[in-house]
């Protein structure tokens, strides 16, 4: 693996803290990706059962948005403090600035929120978002609204036209 500053290699285990002004782009295995927005802090990991199937569990306090290839035996899971996101190949925000309550976006593809507390499920498809509350309660699926992106609008096109107006491409990997 050649890396080039300002980047650094990522291994299983490792923390991303970044400040109130800080973001990360971190790649992962199999074509994935991951932003993580400013004042949060991801904690990485990956088990195996065997070379060809895995999965990446992330824990999450803050915000990220993950492009995630779907492969039939790798799963890619998120938590936070109150929910459990899955995901199935997909494009989606997770969103848990805000004390005891996690909001989730999808931009393409499906992704299943499960409160920790009621173990209350809710699939949200392709231009839906849904929350999960502080009192383990999960909201009902509505239309993704614009400030989910804050701070997110480096990222690259969503597919959703009203997003896209303020969504501008990553910056290159290689800035040489």
């Amino acid at each position: 693996v050649t890396v080039k500053p300002p980047a650094e290699v990522v291994y299983r285990g490792d923390e991303i803290l970044t400040n109130e002004n800080g973001k990360a782009r971190i790649l992962l295995t199999g074509g994935n990706e991951v932003f993580v927005g400013p004042s949060s802090t991801l904690y990485l990991n990956k088990s195996f059962q065997d070379r060809y199937r895995y999965t990446y569990n992330l824990n999450l306090k803050g915000k990220l948005r993950a492009k995630v290839q779907r492969v039939r035996g790798r799963r890619f899971r998120v938590k936070t403090s109150t929910a459990v996101i899955d995901v199935k190949g997909t494009d989606f925000i997770v969103d848990s600035t805000q004390v005891k309550t996690t909001k989730v976006a999808t931009f393409k593809g499906l992704v299943q929120l499960t409160s920790l507390k009621t173990q209350e499920t809710i699939e949200i498809p392709k231009g839906q978002m849904s929350a999960v509350t502080k009192v383990g309660k999960v909201e009902k699926a509505k239309k993704v609204e614009i400030e989910i992106v804050k701070n997110l609008e480096n990222t690259g096109k969503t597919g959703i036209k009203k997003l896209d107006t303020i969504m501008e491409p990553p910056p290159p990997l290689d800035p040489t």
